[in-house]
């Protein structure tokens, strides 16, 4: 019996570990809470109140509290990151094979010490091991000069929050860029958040306009149209639109607008062929059809004219 219990015990032990074998940072962070800088000064403003014998709890504060914390579990299974399973050692480190807490955590270095990866200065060259022409595109930047001379600069997560990996949206971009390009921030130039705002916007209606015009195109080919230029025009225009999001690590706003406008100028020309393929035409019989009853008409007119003069 004992000899028994023994390899039950061991077969248990052996389960347990091929379970946690694969990467299972997820099973217990989904629970942890990955605070920021906002809401480690609520929890502090929590502290000062319990200290000071103010009663004071989550439940007081629960619709502020719910609405900026939010777990990083969370954030990263709806990235793209989770999506494609890219777990938490990958930026992190550690050991999510491991069965117990500490090592799994061994090796892991907190972000604000400079040796961690995970250091803002240090992050483009973690983020570049996977985004290497994002890489290449940010090192070109001023950005990037500033942020390795002086250490005052956007780095990747600024732009693309941790866990979340968020890809700014057009109308995002005054309020964001402005907290440095602005009179305040003292950061020139100040109009970058309204060009910048101005070239996506336009990028993204291009892309759409692009995408309807392609659509036009194929129904025309399924009604025997010849429209093969058409197609590959409007392939080229979406070619060069396909490198603007890598060029955006630039920040090269005047490059920038050369690419959009390649990419336009393809589009209007795709557009003129496939209007001058779809307009009716008119036949060249059909043309010289017109001058001719008019000279037969002409000339049975000039007829009845002469006859009536002989019968007077």
């Amino acid at each position: 019996m004992r000899k028994i219990l023994m390899l039950v015990a061991a077969m248990l032990i052996l389960v347990s570990m091929g379970l946690t074998s694969a990467n299972e940072c997820v099973k217990c962070h989904r629970y942890i809470v990955n605070y920021t800088a906002e809401e480690m000064k609520f929890n502090e403003i929590r502290m000062r109140h319990i200290s000071q014998g103010i009663s004071c709890s989550l439940e007081c504060h629960a619709d502020e509290f719910k609405g900026i914390a939010t777990s990083a579990y969370i954030q990263w299974s709806e990235s793209k990151h989770g999506l494609n399973k890219i777990t938490c050692d990958k930026c992190h480190g550690g050991d999510p094979g491991a069965y117990y807490k500490e090592d799994a955590h061994k090796g892991i270095i907190p972000p604000t010490d400079p040796s961690s990866p995970l250091y803002y200065t240090k992050v483009p060259e973690l983020c570049g091991q996977c985004h290497r022409k994002e890489l290449e595109a940010f090192k070109e930047s001023k950005h990037y000069a500033l942020l390795e001379t002086l250490h005052q600069a956007p780095s990747c997560t600024t732009c693309h929050p941790p866990h979340k990996y968020d890809v700014r949206k057009p109308e995002e971009f005054v309020r964001f860029c402005g907290a440095c390009h602005a009179e305040d921030g003292g950061v020139a130039p100040l109009n970058i958040p309204y060009e910048s705002e101005r070239v996506l916007e336009k990028t993204v209606l291009l892309k759409e306009s692009l995408e309807l015009l392609e659509n036009r195109a194929k129904e025309a080919k399924k009604q025997g149209y010849e429209v093969s230029d058409v197609i590959s025009t409007i392939k080229l225009a979406e070619k060069e639109l396909e490198q603007i999001p890598e060029k955006w690590h630039s920040f090269d706003i005047s490059g920038l607008k050369t690419s959009i406008d390649g990419a336009e100028a393809k589009y209007i020309s795709a557009k003129s062929q496939l209007q001058q393929i779809l307009s009716p035409k008119v036949e060249a019989k059909e043309e010289k059809a017109i001058p001719g009853f008019t000279g037969f008409t002409f000339l049975v007119a000039l007829a009845a004219i002469l006859l009536s003069r002989k019968l007077r």
